[in-house]
């Protein structure tokens, strides 16, 4: 294994250790999945990203690249996370929206997957009214073709269910709107709303990755968590970059969510956990 020099390497020393084992196990069959022939000696690694638990790399063999994400901490929580996203990225492997898995081993938990050179944080390389439209794209596009079942209800009885019911008696109206707002059933979502968790493809489109929390919720929770990170991380560039993720939602959403409706919920549970983290302070102060 060759050590390419990568700005992360000195804050992380063990890395190299990490990738050096996982590369001892299965370094054959990574090897020949990026060229068909290579060994294990072939294979260089580069740092994208390392965690207590996680180890991500690039790894090639000359010009041929992938993606290897490695789960390494205890073992039960490392199980769960790692089948979630293997599952999850083999049920979407046709679909266009994440990354093409080309291998991966229940056995040493790791998955091999396509590399994606420009995909590092589209949220900073794009314009507010780019990353927007796109990340409503890819919501709808994802919400059409995640697994699903039935549900009943409505979103007070979600929301209430998630220990905001004190805070939503503060907000004018809050209880009324959300009564009126029904479920429209269950659908996987990521569970995970930062903006860096997108990849963007030469052609600037984006796709979804880190499917480790995913879990049945629902429809419209991707939409709303996203609405929410994008208002968090943006500031005075919100306003367009929710407009523009709203209208790129609704342009490709087919389906019985409402638009308003969402955004409704979203405004709510929003505020909603605000008062809550400010109840929190005030406790602990």
């Amino acid at each position: 294994m060759s050590e390419q020099p990568n700005t992360i390497s000195a804050e992380t020393p063990t890395w190299r250790d990490r990738a050096r084992r996982v590369l001892t196990d299965s370094g054959r069959v990574i090897a020949d999945i990026l060229t068909p022939g290579a060994g294990a000696e072939e294979i260089n690694a580069e740092l994208i990203k390392v965690s207590r638990n996680r180890l991500c790399v690039r790894v090639s063999v000359g010009t041929s690249t992938g993606f290897l994400k490695q789960f390494d901490g205890s073992a039960t929580a490392c199980d769960q996370a790692y089948t979630r996203e293997r599952d999850m990225l083999t049920a979407m492997k046709r679909t266009g929206l994440v990354p093409r898995l080309r291998a991966f081993s229940d056995r040493y938990r790791w998955l091999l997957t396509e590399d994606i050179r420009d995909g590092d944080d589209p949220a900073a390389r794009l314009s507010p009214e780019q990353f927007g439209r796109q990340a409503g794209t890819w919501i709808a596009r994802f919400e059409a073709v995640a697994p699903y079942q039935k549900a009943s209800g409505n979103w007070l009885g979600y929301v209430t269910r998630l220990g905001l019911g004190p805070q939503l008696d503060r907000i004018e109206q809050a209880a009324e709107t959300l009564a009126g707002i029904p479920l429209c059933g269950l659908v996987m979502a990521r569970n995970d709303a930062a903006l860096h968790n997108y990849l963007m493809k030469p052609d600037r489109t984006l796709l979804g990755c880190d499917f480790e929390r995913t879990s049945l919720k629902p429809r419209g929770w991707e939409y709303m968590t996203t609405w929410q990170a994008l208002l968090q991380r943006l500031g005075d560039d919100s306003t367009r970059a929710v407009q523009a993720f709203s209208d790129g939602f609704d342009k490709e959403h087919r389906g019985g969510l409402m638009i308003d409706e969402l955004n409704a919920v979203a405004r709510i549970l929003f505020c909603a956990r605000f008062l809550q983290m400010q109840d929190k302070k005030q406790r602990a102060a």
